[in-house]
């Protein structure tokens, strides 16, 4: 493993080549949602493009909130407390599962589009549901994944320590790149479509 020094994570709009997160059929199957569950995704009041450009700030967070609800409901978690902070350049969140609290950089609520903030909202709650799939495993169908995200939350590897690659293709990462590249294509057609 290499370190480097004064790595800087490149943000994720300058980053995602790909246009759904990842490669390879075994990390597109990591996450999946029903056209049933995408639909009820959709519904968020305040996510479509139009509504966002609507919302002051305070009203863009409640959307994400909602969003994070349905996300919990469909994964048969519990919710996390959602808060908006302030955080440092090319951060766009973070999840604390000492505290179960996800936190978008308060710059996503100020963006044109809320795509970058549902990608964020969708990829931090993923890294909930992991978290709480390792405390109860039966609730996730593949035993082997559960162990794989438990081993990996032991050796996790930060991007300033181990490069972007090996970051991005740890377990944890790649499931939860996959699942906010899958919820912000849900945002990312067209309205109507």
């Amino acid at each position: 493993m290499t370190w480097f020094p004064g790595f800087e994570l490149p943000d994720r709009r300058e980053t995602d080549e790909v246009p759904r997160g990842v490669e390879g059929p075994e990390l597109e199957r990591a996450f999946e949602l029903s056209p049933a569950e995408c639909r009820y995704l959709a519904q968020v009041e305040g996510l479509a493009p139009t509504q966002w450009a609507e919302l002051p700030a305070t009203e863009r967070l409640e959307s994400l909130r909602e969003l994070e609800q349905r996300l919990a409901e469909i994964e048969g978690r519990p919710a996390v407390e959602l808060r908006a902070e302030p955080l440092g350049p090319g951060r766009c969140g973070y999840y604390d599962s000492e505290r179960d609290v996800m936190v978008v950089s308060e710059s996503l609520l100020l963006d044109a589009s809320p795509l970058e903030a549902i990608d964020t909202v969708a990829h931090e709650g993923r890294h909930a549901y992991q978290h709480y799939a390792v405390a109860h495993p039966e609730i996730h169908g593949d035993p082997f994944e559960v162990a794989s995200w438990a081993e990996n939350f032991e050796h996790y590897l930060s991007a300033e320590m181990y490069g972007y690659e090996l970051y991005r293709n740890q377990p944890v990462e790649a499931d939860a790149w996959a699942a906010g590249a899958l919820v912000r294509g849900i945002f990312s057609k067209p309205e109507g479509a």
